[in-house]
């Protein structure tokens, strides 16, 4: 599915259940029933990745694009790659609602799309280990298996450091061959934990 096979669909049917957050000094609009709506896991990166100056960033899964865009504020480029063509749609709609220039979203499942290498990916991935139906599923299932098919890929796109939340249970299921891990910062509930990674590439 193409961002253009859904673009007018998203305005003449999903606006209408749209809301309007205020998030970070963003006003953020999305639609909680297609697009992530973001949560604790979100405002654990927005309070803890601070990017400045000449740097490039790559907003892996950007859904709504609320971390991009604040990221975009003090870097120079800020990619947001999904596979979710809504959270594209949303993405690129919040860039103009808040007038951010040097951010663009684009449809990739994780990097079949992307070229180049950055500075900086950050990537707040779906956690649940289900297997996703279609293409809206992708946007809350993935959790182990995607984690693990995105650290053999991102080794090619990055040039200083991958910030990355996970839950404690993946952490321990996870390999981290080929990486430095740093946890930045945590954030316990009643029913999981989860981390806020810095992972600096090795040889």
């Amino acid at each position: 599915m193409r961002i253009s096979d859904v673009s007018c669909r998203v305005i003449a049917e999903s606006m209408r259940y749209a809301i309007v957050r205020h998030i970070n000094y963003l006003t953020i609009v999305l639609n909680p029933d297609l697009v992530y709506n973001p949560a604790e896991d979100t405002f654990l990166i927005l309070d803890h990745v601070n990017l400045k100056g000449n740097c490039s960033v790559l907003d892996m899964g950007t859904g709504c694009g609320v971390i991009g865009l604040s990221l975009a504020r003090s870097c120079v480029s800020v990619l947001g790659a999904d596979i979710n063509p809504y959270a594209v749609f949303y993405a690129n709609l919040n860039a103009l609602i808040n007038n951010v220039r040097n951010f663009k979203a684009i449809v990739s499942n994780l990097f079949s799309e992307i070229k180049g290498v950055f500075d900086y990916i950050v990537f707040n991935p779906p956690y649940l280990e289900d297997t996703a139906k279609d293409v809206l599923d992708l946007s809350w299932a993935g959790g182990t298996g995607l984690v693990k098919r995105f650290l053999r890929e991102a080794r090619n796109h990055v040039r200083d450091k991958i910030f990355l939340v996970v839950t404690e249970q993946m952490f321990e299921r996870l390999t981290w061959d080929h990486y430095r891990v740093r946890v930045v910062a945590e954030k316990a509930f009643f029913f999981e934990k989860i981390l806020l990674l810095e992972l600096t590439p090795t040889l």
